[in-house]
C-alpha cells in the first residue's frame, strides 16, 4: 500500500498462499517484496486505472529500474499468473519462469510448487483452491453447452480435465488456438484447482495454456 493508501495489486504473477501451506515461502517473498519496493517510489503500468471493488490498482511495478513482476519470477518465489495482463510483459515472464525452474531456483526445487502431471490426481484433488501448473496429453476433446473439455485421462469424472467455458472461446480464437484440434498435444495450463467429477483447471486466459513439442521444457 502506498503513502496515500492506494493499494497495488501485481498483474501477472501469483505468490504462496495460506493455501500452499507454506509459511516460509509466504515469508520469502514478502521479505523479497519489502526489499524492492519498501520506502521507494514506484511507477504502475496498468490497462485500467479504475480500481477494483477492494480499491486497488492492478498493474505491472517498476521503481529503481527494477521491474518487480520479472525480479520475483526470476527468484522463483512466484509462479506466471493464469489472468494476465499484457501479452508482450506474460511471453517475457513465461520465459523468466522457465530459466528459474531449469535452475531449480526458489520454489522451484519445493514438490509442492512443481509442474504436476495430470495423473498426480492425489495430489490435485488435495489441492483444491490453489495454483497449480500441470503438463500432460489431451486424451480426448469434448464439447457441451459451448464449453470446451480438455480430457487428458479416459475416465472423464475421475481424471484431470481442463475446461474452457463458452464466453472465453472466442479469445482463444483470436489467439490463434483451435481448442477442438488439441487432441494429442502436449500442453502445459496453469490456474486455481477445482474438482469438477474430477480435478479441473477452469480457462479463460490463452496465454495460461502453452502448447508444448514432445519433451518441452
Amino acid at each position: 500500500m502506498t503513502e496515500q493508501g492506494v493499494e497495488i495489486r501485481l498483474a501477472g504473477v501469483v505468490a504462496p498462499t495460506s493455501l500452499d501451506a507454506d509459511p516460509q515461502a509466504s515469508a520469502r517473498v514478502e521479505k523479497m517484496l519489502g526489499e524492492l519496493l519498501m520506502g521507494k517510489s514506484v511507477s504502475v503500468r496498468t490497462s485500467n486505472d479504475k480500481p477494483d471493488r477492494y480499491g486497488r490498482i492492478t498493474g505491472q511495478i517498476e521503481t529503481d529500474g527494477k521491474w518487480v513482476q520479472a525480479a520475483l519470477v526470476s527468484s522463483g518465489e512466484a509462479r506466471v499468473a493464469s489472468h494476465t495482463e499484457g501479452g508482450e510483459c506474460t511471453k517475457f515472464l513465461l520465459a523468466a519462469e522457465r530459466e528459474a525452474r531449469l535452475r531449480g531456483a526458489g520454489n522451484w526445487s519445493d514438490p509442492r510448487f512443481a509442474i504436476h502431471g495430470p495423473f498426480d490426481l492425489a495430489e490435485l484433488k488435495a489441492a483444491e483452491g490453489r495454483f497449480m501448473v500441470v503438463e500432460g496429453v489431451v486424451r480426448r476433446v469434448g464439447e457441451s453447452g459451448g464449453r470446451v473439455y480438455l480430457d487428458f485421462g479416459t475416465r472423464f469424472n475421475e481424471d484431470f480435465s481442463v475446461i474452457v467455458p463458452r464466453e472465453a472461446n472466442k479469445a482463444f480464437t483470436s489467439a490463434g488456438i483451435d481448442l477442438r484440434a488439441l487432441g494429442g498435444v502436449r500442453l502445459r495450463v496453469r490456474g486455481i484447482v477445482s474438482i469438477q467429477g474430477g480435478p479441473a483447471i477452469v480457462l479463460r486466459d490463452p496465454l495460461a495454456l502453452e502448447l508444448l513439442k514432445a519433451g518441452g521444457a
